[in-house]
């Protein structure tokens, strides 16, 4: 039996195996009760993309307005202090979602092709994923992929993680040479590596309802 914290739940999961009792199960959890306490209260709300929300897109904090229109498209528009959603929807969830896919891809692509150009490589295509144990990969074909929830971290650390996996195009390990490149390709490396360290988890929690 394991207690794991999802912070892109807000919850924490007891994993149980076939062969246990659901007794035993809940014994196991009422006896680390403490553990359990301690990291609930440390785990941040969920935001929902819902009105009045506020996201940190590409680091910076922008309120959702939403407003009730008639026709059938949602359009939805970034300013420096909010994002706009004018739309029929009673829910526009996941609209807002597509719209910040498209920001974040908008913003990856130039960054990424340009750092591979810089090294005779090139980017064969880019997808975003929603992934939990890692911010991105690239494989020897040219294919990147990065987790969306980037878009709600800061410039710079969107730009290393770029950097990152732009890097594995020349070295397919984390030998000293590819840590090299990588601080070459990025604006700040050391930097960007440490707010993901302390902040990472915080960014799976948008887009959650609570």
């Amino acid at each position: 039996m394991a207690l794991r914290a999802d912070p892109a739940r807000g919850d924490i999961c007891l994993v149980v195996p076939k062969r246990v009792s659901e007794k035993t199960a809940w014994k196991f959890a009422t006896d680390n009760i403490g553990w359990i306490e301690a990291r609930l209260s440390r785990m941040q709300k969920p935001v929902p993309f819902a009105h009045d929300s506020v996201l940190p897109i590409f680091g910076q904090e922008r309120r959702i307005v939403v407003t009730r229109t008639g026709g059938r498209t949602t359009a939805c528009t970034l300013t420096d202090t909010t994002l706009e959603v004018h739309t029929p929807r009673e829910n526009p969830a996941n609209n807002i979602k597509a719209f910040l896919l498209d920001q974040l891809l908008e913003t990856i692509r130039p960054a990424a092709e340009a750092k591979a150009r810089s090294i005779g490589k090139a980017i064969r295509k880019i997808t975003l994923r929603d992934t939990r144990t890692r911010w991105g990969s690239c494989g020897p074909d040219g294919n990147l992929m990065l987790c969306w929830r980037l878009v709600f971290a800061p410039m710079q650390v969107i730009d290393y993680v770029v950097a990152h996996e732009v890097a594995h195009l020349q070295h397919l390990d984390h030998s000293r040479r590819f840590w090299e490149l990588c601080h070459q390709l990025s604006d700040d490396m050391h930097g960007s590596r440490a707010w993901l360290e302390a902040n990472g988890d915080s960014l799976l929690r948008y887009g959650l309802r609570p």
